[in-house]
């Protein structure tokens, strides 16, 4: 059996076809066309679902049902607010189902690419789970018990929204101090472009070709490896900030695994280890010294497709079938 995972983007519209060992077979995407409404976009995703599965040579009759990731508020199959695809109350469940004639569930983007890693990739083997993916933004998701928690009203796990520096930085959301707006990949790369401003000895200059309007949040991380104190100065910041959000969630919620995705957690042991340590001496240990463990995401991209999938392929009890 089969299931189609949809990555429903602001930008791009991404299917995968997933078997049941949690493997993407084949995928499709194309250019998002948000003015198409919510009833354009879900004859788009359901074109680009037949094109994958005819090109796969797998029978529709062959595919169990879909799951949908998309960004906004959702619940029970409903987008309340998208603002990424200008959409308010739209069943996009509802109205998949009725052009693929298959079961779909709809869910928040990052909550999907959650439950991707908690179900095939980093958290594998686990029933509880925090995942932070760092982009431009922020994105959560929280696992309990082999289910998202959502909340009794669909806005659990905003991590990047929780203040962590009274009175600090402005946020995107308006607020003063959020994570978002000192451990996402953004805010990363404001701090590096300042920190050139303040150092033109810099080997972050030398990366970015002399344009500081280049520098991203890899640079400081290649630099830091060069032997730059500036950029290691930068980094170790960013640690710091990433620490105080990562152990109010594991002090809060104790789950087995904390898990780091998006383009920074391609840096691997550089981010890891130095987190774990800060980590620690924030966050309290359970019974016999039990610690959660901090650990970097597995499926990258994959993660929101799989996620997708198997939340379409959950179980009545609303596990993923293991």
């Amino acid at each position: 059996m089969y299931y189609l995972g949809v990555d429903l983007g602001g930008t791009n519209i991404a299917v995968g076809l997933v078997d049941e060992d949690r493997r993407i077979i084949n995928r499709e995407s194309v250019k998002t066309v948000a003015s198409r409404g919510a009833e354009g976009l879900c004859r788009e995703m359901a074109a680009l679902c037949r094109r994958l599965t005819e090109g796969s040579g797998v029978p529709m009759a062959d595919v169990a049902g879909a799951g949908v990731g998309t960004p906004g508020v959702v619940w029970d199959g409903v987008v309340s607010y998208s603002s990424n695809l200008g959409l308010r109350d739209a069943p996009l469940a509802a109205l998949l189902a009725r052009e693929l004639r298959k079961p779909v569930h709809l869910e928040n983007d990052a909550r999907a690419a959650a439950y991707g890693e908690y179900a095939a990739g980093a958290g594998m083997g686990c029933h509880s789970m925090v995942i932070v993916t760092i982009g431009t933004g922020i994105g959560s998701g929280i696992i309990v018990n082999g289910k998202i928690h959502r909340g009794f009203n669909g806005a659990a796990g905003e991590l990047g929204h929780t203040v962590i520096v009274p009175g600090g930085r402005v946020c995107s959301c308006g607020k003063k101090g959020c994570a978002e707006a000192y451990c996402s990949a953004g805010a990363l790369t404001v701090s590096t472009r300042r920190a050139m401003g303040e150092h033109p000895e810099s080997a972050m200059w030398r990366l970015c070709g002399g344009d500081v309007q280049k520098a991203d949040a890899k640079v400081p991380f290649i630099a830091m490896r060069q032997g730059d104190e500036a950029a290691k100065r930068v980094v170790d910041e960013f640690i710091g900030y990433l620490a105080l959000c990562a152990s109010n969630a594991i002090n809060l919620l104790q789950p087995e695994v904390f898990c780091i995705g998006g383009g920074v957690s391609k840096e691997g042991d550089a981010i890891v280890l130095p987190l774990r340590g800060r980590v620690e001496e924030l966050t309290f240990a359970g019974r016999d010294g039990l610690r959660t463990k901090i650990v970097a995401a597995r499926l990258g991209n994959d993660a929101g497709i799989i996620g997708a999938a198997l939340l379409g392929a959950v179980t009545d009890s609303g596990g993923c079938k293991r």
